[in-house]
């Protein structure tokens, strides 16, 4: 979910009466059972629904393949991303990469089609850089 997305909101009252909506605002904490608090705000008046009361919501969203990598084998250095890849005979190779959504497990790889043959370093790479950088100095 994110602040500008549109929704489908209802009440308890009257489940298959649905009026559009658009998120203002995300609570930053996940309820027990996965449910989540926003603000809203209608697009249309509607009688059914007073100013602050509790509603339900549908949120849809739309589903894609992509790549990702364990968080921690995405390391920042210089304002960008990067991964490694193991060539060998303890030898690696960095790579840049952009990045997509991430939270503390796995982060989204963008246009990562490149890395499908590659052996990419899974735990590590923050030390990996610091051997790397430490050095070059």
């Amino acid at each position: 979910m994110k602040t500008g997305q549109e929704i489908l909101v209802y009440n308890n009252q009257n489940p298959e009466k649905k009026s559009k909506a658009k998120i203002i605002s995300i609570v930053s904490s996940i309820e027990n059972g996965g449910s989540a608090n926003v603000i809203a705000k209608l697009s249309a008046s509607n009688p059914d629904f007073i100013k602050g009361m509790y509603i339900n919501g549908e949120v849809s969203i739309n589903s894609r393949h992509t790549l990702g990598l364990p968080s921690e084998s995405v390391v920042s250095f210089e304002n960008k991303n990067y991964i490694f890849e193991d060539v060998g005979n303890k030898k690696y190779k960095m790579i840049p990469v952009n990045t997509g959504i991430s939270d503390d497990v796995f982060t989204e790889i963008l246009q990562s089609d490149y890395l499908k043959e590659k052996k990419i370093v899974q735990k590590g790479a923050y030390s990996l850089l610091m051997l790397l950088k430490n050095k070059a100095e």
